[in-house]
């Protein structure tokens, strides 16, 4: 009996081992199994990443582009995906902040002067304020019916004070011009009026750098051969406190030929009317008196002290290019003429008075310019849209546009806060530039970068890495590391 059980025993303890054995390869098949679903996993994630970064350098849209390639580098850290963010980040490397906006596309914008939100009136003639730190809409407003016209024209204009905005309303409104309060957009007690019966599309409106006056030029709108034409143009001029009564002054009829349009800007006191339509004029609004000051035609925009004018025009010579001429306001002399690829749209004074935006029509250049010397701060590419959804902020050092793509952005003129930025670093070996191969890594707070490339004299030879120390702005060899992290 007791041997039988021994026997029992022995048998079940031979089942056992075999069945310990069989489960010991299961489990090492079952982690073999597991760790090659993880290397899969892991494979077809990089593939997934490296097509995303692909898709990221390929796309024409900033946004997008930017968007995919953080994404690439969150799937999977790599020298590929970074390479690709790094190469999307140097195609603007101005661009310094980015928001989407709902609605028709932006036609005319412009920055509060503190610099912290941005009025954005789109198609359809809905304005927009917007935070320019976080692109939260603060208010918004229908200015007039909601609709979109053949013409693209629309303004919009902060008083320099800060506490009101001037919009136009759509074409053949009761009342052409609305003023609302620049923080919550609500209609102001006091508006604009003395115009007339409806029938004004508005061209053109902005005010005295003192607040107290406000110049808006009109077209009198009427049928002709079923089509809504210019017929007259009045400039339409209001003594803020006494708004019921405007100043008006008549301006030649539109060139329907040429698509010619009249602009107008005031004197920082607001006595002084200037006009563009077609040449630039000088109307005292005291006296009625009216002067040429320049045969110049264009776009007219005037320097908050009042010194300077800037008429945008479109030149055709040999090649097609604008210019924007910078005039003497007191006697028209020319004192310099800024000249961009293209026809500039737009011409906008900083602030400050010391710089001046100007936009081109066709691809939309914003070209910043010193307005002393004359000479070219930066040049940005901002994308698809229309010349007025740009300005300057107050100090001349940020550009804000809105572009075709329900983007509002901000690009950086100076160069101090771009997302790149060339710094010379001491000690990189001179001929690093002569290796077209190699790869640079950079630390995880970004506190160093190191660059692995082959010997620089033994080519073909094992790899050299030199540790730059962004702090220092100072370059270390491989055998010199320590230094560099000390």
């Amino acid at each position: 009996m007791i041997r039988r059980l021994r026997l029992v025993l022995a048998g079940a303890v031979v089942l056992l081992v075999l069945a310990l054995a069989a489960g010991g390869v299961a489990a090492v098949q079952s982690n073999r199994a597991g760790e090659n679903a993880a290397a899969a996993d892991r494979a077809a994630r990089s593939a997934l990443a490296r097509g995303v970064a692909a898709r990221s350098a390929d796309s024409a849209d900033i946004d997008t582009a930017l968007l995919l390639g953080v994404a690439s580098v969150n799937m999977e850290e790599s020298p590929e995906t970074l390479s690709s963010l790094i190469s999307t980040l140097a195609k603007q490397p101005n661009l310094i902040w980015s928001t989407s906006l709902a609605g028709d596309e932006v036609m005319a914008l412009d920055v509060h002067p503190s610099g912290t939100t941005a009025a954005a009136l789109d198609n359809r003639h809905h304005v927009r304020l917007v935070d320019l730190s976080t692109g939260e809409v603060l208010a918004e407003r229908q200015v007039g019916a909601s609709r979109i016209e053949d013409d693209e024209t629309r303004v919009v204009r902060f008083s320099p004070d800060g506490t009101s905005l001037a919009v136009g309303a759509t074409t053949l409104s009761e009342h052409p011009v609305v003023l609302l309060d620049a923080g919550s957009l609500h209609p102001l007690a006091s508006q604009p009026r003395g115009s007339g019966v409806a029938g004004w599309q508005v061209v053109d409106v902005e005010f005295s750098s003192n607040s107290r006056s406000l110049v808006a030029v009109m077209n009198r709108i009427a049928l002709r051969d079923g089509f809504q034409r210019p017929v007259a143009t009045w400039a339409y001029v209001w003594n803020l406190d006494e708004p019921v009564r405007p100043t008006r002054v008549p301006l030649p009829k539109p060139d329907l030929s040429t698509e010619s349009a009249a602009y107008a800007a005031l004197s920082p006191n607001g006595r002084v009317l200037y006009t563009s339509a077609p040449n630039v004029r000088v109307h005292d609004l005291r006296t009625a008196a009216v002067r040429e000051l320049s045969p110049i035609q264009g776009r007219l925009a005037i320097s908050p002290d009042g010194s300077r004018l800037a008429v945008a025009r479109f030149v055709d010579h040999a090649e097609i290019f604008g210019e924007t001429a910078i005039l003497d306001a007191a006697t028209g002399r020319l004192q310099h003429t800024l000249t961009s690829e293209g026809e500039d749209g737009a011409a906008v004074f900083s602030d400050n008075g010391r710089r001046i935006l100007t936009v081109t029509w066709d691809d939309r250049t914003a070209n910043v310019w010193d307005v002393g010397t004359g000479d070219q701060i930066s040049q940005t590419s901002i994308g698809l849209g229309a010349p007025g959804a740009a300005d300057l902020d107050p100090g001349g050092k940020t550009v804000v546009a809105a572009g075709a793509d329900n983007a509002l952005r901000s690009w950086d003129v100076v160069g101090r806060r771009r997302y790149l930025r060339r710094i010379p670093i001491r000690g990189m070996p001179w001929s690093l530039r002569d290796f077209g191969s190699w790869l640079a890594t950079t630390s995880s707070g970004g506190g160093y970068v190191a660059y692995t490339m082959p010997r620089l004299h033994e080519p073909g030879q094992p790899t050299s890495t030199v540790i730059v120390d962004v702090a220092r702005r100072r370059a270390y060899p491989d055998d010199d590391v320590q230094t560099a992290l000390e």
